[in-house]
């Protein structure tokens, strides 16, 4: 009966460090995208704040009327 249980309690404890192993990893992972979500949100939020601050109003541009378009090009940008 002894010889059961610590066959059984050594299985038990094989699978609990499995699942703790596996939960580590996972959490790591988990906790790496998200860093990566949150600096590529940060990135996105000063964007769109730059582009918000160097629009001008069609006003500026002289004898434009409604219904006119214009384009513009956007350099590249270079990641860290």
């Amino acid at each position: 009966m002894g010889f059961n249980k610590l066959v059984s309690y050594t299985i038990v404890y094989v699978l609990l460090a499995v699942y703790v192993s596996y939960s580590s990893f996972v959490l790591y992972e988990l906790r790496k995208t998200n860093t990566y979500l949150t600096e590529m949100a940060e990135y996105q939020a000063n964007i769109i704040e730059t582009v918000l601050n160097d629009v001008q109003p069609m006003k500026s541009f002289g004898s434009l009327t409604s219904n006119r378009s214009f384009s513009c090009s956007v350099e590249p940008w270079v990641g860290p």
